[in-house]
This record gives C-alpha cells, structure tokens and sequence, in this order.
C-alpha cells in the first residue's frame, strides 16, 4: 500500500506523554538556580536545538519503518563503534578526564548513545531475522560478540560503566522476546562476567572506586556519598507540592540538570509532579510494549521490546541513583535530562514505534496464526 495514500496513524499517548516529558525537561531547565540566568536562557535554547533535531530524527525514522525499511537501522551500531573507537584513540573533547565525547564543530555528542539503539537494531536483524536453519552456534556467538561485548568493552573503557550497563540489559530484553535466541542471552551474560569480575582492580578509576565504596557504606565514606545524600535530602523536601524557595535544595545537587534531573523536578514540584513524570514514563513503556505485542514479524518484536527496555532500564537506574539504591554511574533521565545525543537517540527510538504501530494499523487483517507461528514471514 502506498505510503503517500495511506492515512498516517501515530499513537497519541506516545505523542502526549514524549511532549509531557520534553516540556519538563525544558522547564527544569529554566528553573535551575545552579545557572545565573543569562546561562539558564542558553542552556534552553540549546536543549531546544537538540530537540528540533531529534524531532527530525524520528520523523526520519518513522517514515522508515512505516515503510518497513527500518532493518536498515543497524548502521547506527558501526557508526557508533567507530566513533568511539576514535575517543578511545584520543579523538575525543577534553571534558572530565574521561573519553565520552566528541567535539563536532560547535557540538559536543557522545557517540555511545547512539550503540543503544544500534544494539537494538543489529540484535534485532541478527536473530531476529536469521532463516531457521541458521540458527548455530557459531552465529550465535560471532553475534554476541561483535554486536554487545566488543561495544560494551569499548564504553566501558571510556571510562562509562552506566551506558555499559545499559547496553548489556537492552540487548538481554531484546534476545529474550526473540525466538530460538536463549542460548545467545547466556553468551551475553558469560561474556560480561570476566569484565566484571576485573573491575575492582583494572578497569574501575579511583573516582569510582570511591563511589562503590561510599554506596556500600555511605556512613564511613561521607565525602564520596555527599551527592548522593544531598540528592536525597532535595527529594526529602519536595514534600507533596514542591519545596519553599527558601528550602530549594536542588541547586546545591551536582548534575542536577543532568543524572539527577529527576531530583530537580521532584524538588521543585513535591511528590505531585514526580508522579506525573513518572506516569508519562511508564505510559511510552506500556504503549511500546503494546505494539510489540501486536508484532508480526520477529524484527519489528525484538526491535520494539528492545527500545521499552533502553527506556525502562534508563528510568529505572536513574531513579535507583537519587534514591541511593545503587551506585552514581551517571544515567540520565530520558528526554527530561540535559544532553543532546541521549535527546536524539531517544526520540528516533520512538520514531520506530510510532512507525511500526502505523503500519501494523494500516495492513490489511489477516487470519492470525497460532503461537509464534505468527512472527515468520512465508513459510517457515
């Protein structure tokens, strides 16, 4: 069916609630007192930059996959290895000491968030779209190593064990809901255990090393654990409705435009507007999944399951951060957080789901078949 004479179908509780979160993040934004204001109206106005760009970006990627031209994605997966590679080889903008970003022009992005849905993508097409009889072992294991532990290896050198993290649980998500992939969900986990095993030793800097031990025990390692409690304490005095300004302690919370923004906003506007934010989240992972259950194909299951998870894994380890449930690692809050490369990424994320969503509604019903039948294109 033609693209141009098909009536476009978007979800509009996907579009409410990314429009919710994004004006959140750009009146969190505003409201920072950590910036004088004249710093406050520059910082919006890139934000808002980098959203008419991911605006672009899913817009992009929503006509792809509307048209079904969406298993071109994993281009996304060589294109951010190779930038990070470059980082990692000193091609990178001196920002912390840490190997995480590259100066493009007048830009800044970090390359591995665009691994996130390269991963995705790439897992998606190798497993998802493989013929039956090619299901082998030694597929599944070039697979694993080349799409998950090589870019994993590769983040986490940078050093960025949070972005690392997330890369391991989003492709475990997608090869879950993958058919005949199990055996691939082991190689994944087997081939991040010796990094881990390694990390108090080797990979971990002293800044990190610092954080572990002050999220095992905050008590005996105060300074370490200082943002952290200051995190809390601004979460504290939230309250219902938000703080008093003469109670505002946000601004006193490093990052908390970026890993803590959540913190911002709950500061600001209590337990009230939290909840509100949090509803809008779990509103585009319940939609998601939702059009991965009405997947007709094993891609468009792996790559829709894959992108709820970047977002529920997202949400969910920044969230356990300002409660101090698990270490800082520096995972920001998608699409409220500051941060233009995990802005664009996320949207063109959601770009596939609306796409997909928009051709599933416009095929013609056919007869469903029984069980996983359903997902193999032809005859199986």
């Amino acid at each position: 069916m033609n693209d141009r004479t098909t009536p476009r179908r978007v979800d509009p509780w996907i579009v409410a609630a990314t429009a919710l979160l994004l004006a959140v993040g750009l009146a969190n934004l505003r409201a920072y007192e950590g910036f004088a204001p004249v710093h406050a109206y520059a910082f919006v106005a890139r934000q808002f930059a980098w959203m008419v760009l991911g605006l672009g970006a899913a817009v992009f990627t929503y006509r792809l996959a509307r048209r079904d031209a969406h298993r071109s994605l994993p281009w996304a997966l060589a294109v951010g290895v190779a930038a990070v590679a470059l980082c990692l080889l000193g091609f990178h903008a001196p920002i912390r000491g840490v190997r995480r970003w590259m100066r493009l022009g007048p830009v800044i992005a970090q390359p591995s968030e665009l691994l996130k849905l390269g991963v995705v993508a790439a897992l998606a097409r190798w497993f998802g779209d493989a013929p039956l009889g090619a299901r082998t072992w030694g597929r599944a294991v070039a697979g694993v190593l080349a799409i998950v532990s090589v870019p994993v290896a590769m983040v986490a050198a940078q050093p960025d064990f949070g972005t690392a993290a997330l890369l391991v649980a989003i492709a475990l998500a997608t090869l879950f809901v993958t058919p005949r992939a199990g055996r691939s969900m082991g190689l994944v986990a087997a081939s991040t255990a010796l990094p881990v095993a390694l990390l108090p030793r080797v990979l971990l800097r002293e800044y990190q090393i610092a954080r572990l031990r002050a999220f095992l025990d905050p008590a005996r390692y105060v300074d370490a654990s200082w943002q952290a409690a200051q995190a809390r304490a601004a979460l504290a005095a939230g309250r219902w409705f938000g703080a008093e300004r003469s109670h505002l302690a946000a601004s006193r919370v490093p990052d908390a435009h970026t890993d803590f923004a959540l913190v911002l906003w709950a500061n600001l506007h209590g337990l009230a507007g939290l909840a509100l934010v949090l509803a809008a989240y779990a509103t585009l992972v319940a939609r998601t999944l939702g059009v991965a259950r009405r997947a007709t194909d094993r891609y468009d299951l792996a790559v829709v399951t894959g992108v709820g998870a970047m977002l529920l894994a997202q949400v969910t380890m920044n969230g356990a951060m300002a409660l101090g449930l698990a270490p800082v690692v520096g995972v920001s809050a998608p699409l409220v957080s500051y941060g233009g490369s995990n802005l664009v990424v996320t949207l063109a994320a959601l770009g596939v789901v609306l796409g997909v969503r928009a051709r599933l509604d416009a095929a013609p019903k056919e007869p469903a078949a029984p069980g996983p039948e359903r997902l193999y294109r032809g005859a199986a």
